[in-house]
């Protein structure tokens, strides 16, 4: 399974390298230690995984926030309590 998933790595990392670093950072959510063990230069790495920390996520019921976007969401609440 290692040597299919490094072929994997390396194939990605050729079509495009930032776009593969991204990929393992969002899609793959490579830990550091597996990161390391598949040889990522962990600087850039890091920065992959770094670079939605500036960004916030819109609110949503999936992250438990219940913001005034969805209220309705929240436990106990339904659209009839804002009408």
């Amino acid at each position: 399974m290692s040597e299919i998933a490094t072929v994997l790595k390396d194939g990605l990392i050729e079509d495009g390298e930032e776009e593969a670093y991204r990929y393992m950072a969002d899609v793959a959510e490579l830990s550091n230690t597996e990161a390391e063990y598949f040889g990522l230069d962990m600087e850039q790495y890091r920065a992959a995984t770094g670079e939605d920390a500036d960004s916030p996520t819109a609110p949503s019921i999936t992250g438990s926030d219940y913001s005034p976007a969805h209220p309705w969401d929240a436990p106990g609440m339904s659209a009839s309590d804002f009408i």
